[in-house]
């Protein structure tokens, strides 16, 4: 008789501690698996309107809020490197193709070693671009765009109290 009771009170404890398992799973949205919006995914304030939002991990661009309150994009998927200050923003965006161009609903494909540079200018809300990189460094020069700013990965951003999670 103990045998039985001992049997089913370990069935009772596996079982709340798969349920427990599975709450746990559900509530940090998928973060850890790729599936979003989720812990993963972050937005922060680069210069004057701009922002960069992380909604993926294709899904990497930049943004600017408009009057209307809905954001629009300035530099498509997928920003890799950024940097900015107050007048500008610097970014390399990786290149994406579509397999199947005429499927509106076709994923993207990452494009290994095909990358693009942008500027914009925060303040007068232009954006130029895409640009190769030999381009991407005249332009720079055309720009006085100071040798302190520097591409940087946009995961190597100090995440502050300022960054907020992207919850759409």
């Amino acid at each position: 008789m103990l045998k039985g009771v001992l049997t089913i009170r370990f069935r009772k404890v596996i079982h709340t501690l798969l349920l427990l398992a599975l709450s746990l799973l559900l509530m940090t949205g998928c973060a850890p698996f790729g599936f979003g919006p989720g812990l993963a995914d972050y937005s922060y304030h680069l210069s004057g309107d701009y922002e960069l939002n992380r909604l993926s991990a294709n899904d990497i661009k930049v943004m600017v809020k408009t009057d209307s309150n809905v954001p629009g994009y300035m530099i498509p998927s997928k920003v890799v490197k950024i940097a900015w200050n107050d007048t500008y923003i610097i970014a390399e965006q990786q290149g994406f193709k579509r397999q199947f161009p005429n499927d509106p609903n076709d994923n993207h494909q990452v494009l290994d070693n095909v990358f693009y540079y942008w500027i914009l200018d925060a303040p007068q809300k232009k954006a130029y671009g895409p640009f190769d990189e030999a381009t991407f460094e005249l332009k720079k020069k055309a720009f006085q765009i100071p040798d302190s700013m520097v591409l940087k990965d946009v995961n190597s951003y100090p995440k502050d109290p300022g960054t907020r999670v992207v919850t759409y």
